[in-house]
């Protein structure tokens, strides 16, 4: 058992989930041995499922397969309705302890005026439902536009995450949600309460003021987020919720590896599925 698991071996069944942004690395790495170093964060993290996002090349995920055996890959998006690099979506999940129900289901484009003119996610997310314990939920991978605070840029992220609410607001699964992924925006952004009507309860509220790391002057982004059915918000085990810290990992990062890499840390959360 390592740290992470010790952590919640009082609560009985836990279900560890993480939500971890790779970074777009299709036009060239600064980081020696990125997947490596991935890798061994994943395997220390213990976590049950890994929503993973920005992952740039197939060749990515099948190098993570092979240093990560004890989990399997579910899916893998990579690319997306307008073929952009280094937008891809996947999800691991530990063998052992995950049951997959159905099919993964990758979101549709949906016309968007009169005119049916479609719209396009710039990477589409997608959803699965599975079993963890005694908890069955629907999970969804999501990796919002990024983009400038105005102008094109900051108009395809509202879409994008109107069009998100929308599909909660259709689904048809009366499973509990949980989704996670990178957002490209803080949790107390304007924007984001948008995602907030729909009846979810979002861990990243619980984080201590000072829960950031900073090396080099390089501050983390709290841009990745966990959002939860209320109807689950009591299997949420408080003060659960906090980022990976990569610093007594790797305290010798330079400036550079640091800011195309440790400032998108993980998230984790620990939820009771007894």
């Amino acid at each position: 058992m390592g740290a992470n698991r010790f952590l919640f071996e009082t609560f009985g069944s836990v279900a560890i989930l993480a939500t971890f942004n790779l970074r777009d690395t299709s036009h060239g790495d600064p980081v020696p041995d990125r997947l490596q170093k991935v890798a061994a964060i994943i395997s220390l993290m213990e976590a049950d499922i890994v929503w993973l996002q920005e992952i740039s090349k197939q060749v990515q995920l099948q190098t993570l397969r092979r240093l990560l055996p004890q989990y399997e890959l579910r899916w893998a998006n990579v690319g997306s309705a307008q073929g952009a690099p280094g937008t891809g979506l996947a999800m691991l999940y530990r063998k052992a302890t995950v049951e997959i129900l159905g099919e993964p289901e990758l979101f549709p484009s949906v016309p968007r005026t009169a005119s049916d003119t479609a719209f396009r996610w710039y990477r589409v997310p997608f959803s699965q439902t599975v079993r963890v314990g005694t908890l069955k939920c629907q999970l969804v991978n999501v990796r919002l536009y990024w983009g400038a605070s105005s102008g094109e840029r900051l108009q395809r992220r509202v879409e994008e995450l109107k069009e998100l609410v929308r599909w909660i607001e259709r689904r048809k699964s009366e499973d509990p949600l949980i989704i996670a992924g990178c957002f490209n925006w803080p949790l107390d952004d304007p924007h984001m309460k948008t995602l907030q009507k729909p009846r979810l309860f979002f861990p990243s509220t619980k984080l201590p003021a000072d829960a950031t790391e900073s090396c080099h002057g390089e501050i983390i982004k709290r841009y990745s987020h966990f959002a939860l059915s209320t109807s689950i918000e009591s299997c949420y085990i408080e003060g659960s919720v906090r980022y990976q810290e990569l610093t007594p990992l790797y305290p010798d990062w330079s400036a550079s590896e640091w800011s195309n890499f440790a400032d998108l840390n993980p998230l984790l959360i620990a939820l009771r599925v007894d």
